[in-house]
């Protein structure tokens, strides 16, 4: 539940936290309106895989992930349109273009992936956890998350008193 509560975070400490990265993560209450009222629009670069059993892509009880990620370029008044910023292999990454403040709204999409830590250790491995395979399903390698997340905080600092 890391991801759902930096995306909270950003709905409630705007003003303290200069940028998010959430991983595997939707964020069902962002779509429901005036429970998310940021002073200012953190930059958001997160990360979803299309075969992610604990956080559907198509959506179960809560809406699908693209929807949910959707709402922040709502929220931010960002034109609508999208750029790929990123792509190899499975991977792809958009950016929501003309938001509010210059916000940076970056999504990236693993095509297959499952709910683990893009460029991570894949837990599937024979001598780790295979009997858990079906719960975080395939980690990619055409990405590391660490790396783009760390680069992305970089970009997106910001001055506190």
């Amino acid at each position: 539940m890391g991801a759902a509560m930096s995306q909270r975070l950003a709905c409630d400490l705007s003003d303290r936290i200069a940028a998010i990265g959430p991983v595997s993560s939707g964020n069902p209450w962002i779509i429901w309106p005036d429970i998310c009222e940021p002073e200012r629009p953190v930059p958001i670069i997160q990360f979803n895989g299309t075969a992610d059993v604990l956080i559907p892509w198509e959506g179960d009880w809560r809406p699908p992930v693209p929807e949910m990620f959707g709402a922040w370029a709502e929220l931010y008044e960002c034109s609508g349109e999208t750029k790929v910023v990123y792509q190899k292999g499975e991977v792809t990454c958009i950016e929501y273009q003309d938001c509010e403040d210059d916000a940076t709204l970056r999504h990236c999409i693993v095509d297959g992936g499952g709910h683990n830590w893009p460029g991570a250790v894949d837990l599937c491995e024979p001598h780790l956890f295979p009997a858990f395979c079906w719960l975080w399903g395939h980690t990619t390698e055409d990405i590391d998350a660490s790396r783009e997340i760390w680069k992305f905080f970089a970009e997106h600092g910001m001055d506190h008193d």
